[in-house]
């Protein structure tokens, strides 16, 4: 089976930087670095599918955006916020 170098392709906020060591079961990784600057180790099929996109850090953005909606915020089990 021939393999599909992804070397210098971007996934959305990742750029593949070099092949990584194979995992145990034998799938393909890549080393990639995100725009903001860290390094993450992605399997090949989690980078051409999109299940892998960047390295956390939108998720840690996203996750901090949502605790300011109704329903999340550090004040839910007061007597004010309940009436």
């Amino acid at each position: 089976m021939k393999l599909n170098d992804l070397t210098g392709s971007q996934f959305g906020l990742l750029k593949v930087v070099n092949r990584a060591e194979n995992a145990k079961d034998g799938a393909t990784r890549y080393i990639c670095r995100c725009e903001c600057g860290a390094i993450k180790v992605v399997r090949s099929k989690h980078l051409v599918s999109g299940a892998i996109d960047n390295c956390g850090c939108q998720t840690q953005k996203r996750r901090s955006a949502s605790l300011a909606r109704h329903g999340n915020a550090s004040d839910n089990g007061t007597r004010l916020y309940r009436i």
